[in-house]
């Protein structure tokens, strides 16, 4: 399974649509196997979860979201969590391992 946070310098992102890159997680039963940080691609509308598709990425942690975004990940079969407050990427990953994320859904993006 294939997990990705938007990111800039290991932290997530606050604007999912212009993080800097993604933090990309391999997580194989409870354990963290591997993790590549990618360039995102120049920002456009819609063009992340086809990117995200195209490296196999199963789920999206991130810490606000609008509707739009969430259906465009629907749409290619992407689960989203977001959400979260919690800010390091490395921290973010260990606590959805344990199934200790913690998420507050009062946290989307309006547009």
């Amino acid at each position: 399974m294939l997990i990705a946070i938007p990111t800039d310098s290991g932290k997530m992102c606050g604007h999912f649509g212009h993080a800097p890159q993604f933090s990309i997680y391999r997580i194989e039963g409870n354990e963290v196997q591997n993790k590549e940080v990618l360039a995102a691609p120049p920002h456009q509308p819609g063009l992340l979860p086809a990117w995200l598709k195209e490296q196999q990425v199963n789920i999206v942690i991130a810490g606000n979201m609008g509707s739009k975004a969430r259906e465009l990940f629907a749409q290619h079969g992407i689960q989203v969590i977001f959400g979260v407050s919690e800010t390091d990427a490395d921290t973010i990953i260990a606590n959805h391992v344990k199934g200790e994320l913690k998420t507050d859904a009062e946290l989307t993006c309006c547009h």
